[in-house]
Formats: structure tokens, sequence, C-alpha cells
């Protein structure tokens, strides 16, 4: 039977743990991020920037996994396997800004950034 399943549940690695996601996650591993430049007389073209890969999104504050034990994160594989077969892999990640707990879900949003990312179908 065909699997036709193409979103919904995800599963979160950090430094080796599984993260208990507690909703929608963002990701992007693309190198660059094109800009488009203009000036008084029109379009001029783009720049072409680096920009980290990201792994973004809430997960549950429970037991060992505390706002401080988040934020200490760096020097990590991070890892989100997605419901529709693709796993997104950062390496060497760290984490990035503030990681405010949420008293009224028990949860934090973190965001991994690291150098490069790739995807990895393997559905």
């Amino acid at each position: 039977m065909a699997e036709h399943r193409i979103a919904g549940q995800i599963t979160i690695f950090a430094a080796g743990k599984q993260l208990k996601a507690s909703g929608a996650f963002s990701y992007s591993v693309q190198p660059t991020k094109r800009e488009t430049k203009t000036g008084t007389t029109g379009v001029d073209g783009f720049s072409d920037m680096p920009t980290p890969a990201f792994i973004e999104g809430p997960v549950r504050l429970k037991g060992e996994v505390t706002t401080t034990s988040l934020s200490a994160i760096d020097n990590a594989t991070v890892q989100l396997d997605l419901a529709n077969g693709v796993s997104v892999v950062l390496e060497e990640a760290w984490v990035v800004g503030d990681v405010n707990g949420d008293t009224s879900e028990a949860q934090a949003t973190v965001r991994f950034e690291a150098a490069t990312g790739r995807e990895i179908n393997v559905g």
C-alpha cells in the first residue's frame, strides 16, 4: 500500500537526545539568500549573501530539558525527521536567540543554526 502521509508527526533530536516537539517546526538549508537591489532608475539585479541553515520550533520543557539546557547546546548534531520521509540535518549546530519558557504550555521555542545543513530523503 502506498504511503500518502506528507505532513504531521515529526521527531527532533539534538545533541544525542530526543526532544518532545510540541508544535510546527520550520527549517532552511539554503546556503545563500538573494535580495533584489533597486536604484532610482529601477531594478539593478540582486545580491547573494551567505545564510546559516536552521531548524526552529517549540519543544516541551520536561525533566532534563530546561531553557538553560537548551540554550547551552553547542557543536551538536540536530536532526528533524519529517512525516514525508525527509530528514533535515545540521552538524556542529548551536542555539541562537532567547529560549523563553511558556508556562501555559510547558514549552520553549528553540532555534538551532549551523554553517550548513542538508535534506536527506529517506522515505
